[in-house]
């Protein structure tokens, strides 16, 4: 009689020693799944993770933890004055999040969500979370990316800003953004070179739709209107 197999075993993350700090990088080619679980429990920790997203990489952090976003600002270098959007799993996550959104703004979300596509809106009034910047309003966006859409769902919106030093270039890799930021993370994601560029981000302003960043989705004013 063949004896039973053993269990398989959960593969080790692989480890950068940045500073003082070990960072535990899952590569998400290689363990999807593993990643995911990793970044959940670092996230529900209150800690800061480095993750792939459709454009580039970011540093995320669950917005109810005013220890992690802050711990966020701090590993960016990033005035308080200057928000950190929220990523949301679907487009109906926003009805839990905005009040009253221009239906101009909702129009544009339907066109280009999942994408690289931030639009700012009225905050609701019971969110009392401390994202930087006007604590009236909101970025949200629906990133086009199946995994990170899948975390998102698993552990609800998060705090999601680009993985650089603020007002400095995205890098496009983990190693290069684990050392820039002097690891700053116990948890990091590997999804590969990332060579994309920031979303382009939206308000609505007089009556019109104002472009306060042009990224990556290319988007005139009134378009899509």
């Amino acid at each position: 009689m063949n004896s039973p197999r053993s269990p398989r075993p959960t593969p080790e993350p692989a480890a950068a020693e940045c500073t003082n700090l070990r960072v535990n990088v899952y590569s998400l080619k290689d363990h999807p799944s593993e990643a995911s679980d990793a970044a959940a429990q670092a996230l529900s920790g209150e800690e800061v993770v480095l993750l792939p997203t459709d454009t580039v990489y970011g540093l995320a952090a669950m917005p109810t933890s005013s220890a992690a976003v802050n711990r966020l600002f701090e590993l960016k270098r990033r005035p308080s004055d200057v928000s950190v959007a929220m990523l949301v799993a679907d487009p109906s996550d926003v009805a839990e999040l905005a009040e009253d959104p221009p239906e101009a703004l909702v129009k544009l979300a339907q066109l280009h969500w999942p994408g690289p596509l931030t639009v700012v809106l009225p905050r609701r009034k019971t969110l009392n979370w401390a994202l930087g910047g006007s604590s009236g309003t909101l970025g949200l966006r629906c990133p086009d990316d199946d995994w990170l859409r899948g975390l998102l769902r698993q552990v609800g919106p998060l705090a999601v800003t680009s993985a650089n030093l603020h007002g400095k270039p995205t890098l496009p890799t983990v190693g290069e953004v684990l050392k820039t930021l002097e690891g700053g993370v116990s948890v990091a994601v590997d999804g590969g070179r990332l060579t994309g560029e920031a979303s382009t981000v939206v308000r609505w302003l007089d009556g019109e739709v104002e472009i306060l960043r042009q990224g990556s989705l290319r988007i005139g004013k009134g378009l899509g209107l």
